[in-house]
Formats: structure tokens, sequence, C-alpha cells
């Protein structure tokens, strides 16, 4: 007779169990990833995971990163190197 009652409990503390993993699954199924990869406009993954290392480094926690895009007018064009380097070039240095 104990056997039946342990086997009914324990058959019984399974329905809860798998009623409860049932609904945990429905709430993480219905809540967004709080934790998405960033949205990454022409930036390699490789790239954006060494961003998200570094500012968890900074920062010594992690940090929820959004949006990762490359900065405007990042590419030097020839004229404007040219033009840094004698302006920089015609500087008396001490």
């Amino acid at each position: 007779m104990s056997e039946e009652l342990s086997l009914q409990s324990l058959q019984s503390e399974i329905e809860k169990l798998q009623a409860e993993v049932a609904l945990l699954r429905a709430k993480v199924e219905a809540k967004p990833a709080k934790h998405a990869a960033p949205k990454t406009e022409g930036v390699p993954e490789d790239v954006a995971m060494i961003i998200a290392a570094a500012v968890a480094a900074f920062l010594g926690k992690r940090a929820t990163i959004r949006l990762i895009r490359p900065a405007v007018g990042t590419i030097p064009d020839g004229w404007r190197v040219q033009g840094r380097a004698a302006i920089q070039g015609s500087h008396r240095t001490r």
C-alpha cells in the first residue's frame, strides 16, 4: 500500500512539474529576447563581438549594445591625408 501511495505522489509531482515547465515555456516564448544580438550595419560579426567584449571590460559588467555602425567619413581620401600631412609638417616642433 505504501508503494502505491509513493508512486501516486511521484506521479502527481511529475504532473505538477510538467505543468509548471509548460507555463514557463509559454512565458519565455511570449517575451522578446532581452539580450538580443545588436544591429550591425555593415560591421562584421567578429568585430561586433570584439566591441562588446571591450565595452564589458571597460564597464566591468555586461552591457546591452543596441546598435553598431561605422562612423561617417571613416575612410580617408588622398587629398585630406596629404593636406593634413602638409599642415602638420609646416609646424615647428620643439
